[in-house]
């Protein structure tokens, strides 16, 4: 049982491997793979379902009921976790402050610090690494 899934696994790292995401708007090769072996566990874990409660209940079926219900929980789980992750809002605000004290003035650009003027001297200056980050 979990041959099919490491073979499944491997077949998708191959896939990536050799072909890529080349189109970003749709789905690449390794996620159909991935699709593909999920939904065939699905099968698996149908037909040894009905034929474990349908004829014999041996251990080994219940073996593949319980190794394919873990690997379904775990991917289902990991799944929904990325695309919540994934979904929370944005914490920059693209806030520029200056604080200024005597001949000393702090830049903050979101809480950072990216420019200190003492005097006439300029000790940090990351503004254009700042404006690349807010393109």
């Amino acid at each position: 049982m979990l041959w099919y899934y490491a073979m499944g696994l491997l077949l998708a790292w191959w896939s990536y491997v050799a072909v890529g995401h080349t189109y970003i708007h749709a789905p690449a090769l390794y996620h159909l793979v991935i699709l593909i072996v999920f939904m065939g566990g699905v099968l698996w874990l149908i037909l040894a379902t009905i034929l474990y409660f349908a004829r014999s209940r041996s251990d080994t079926r219940k073996g593949i009921i319980l190794t394919h219900l873990v690997i379904g929980v775990c991917s289902i789980s990991f799944a929904t976790i990325s695309i919540v992750n994934d979904s929370e809002p944005n914490t920059e605000t693209n806030e520029i402050s200056l604080e200024e004290s005597g001949d000393t003035t702090v830049m903050y650009y979101d809480g950072r610090i990216i420019h200190i003027k003492v005097g006439d001297s300029v000790l940090i200056d990351f503004i254009d690494s700042t404006e690349a980050a807010a393109e």
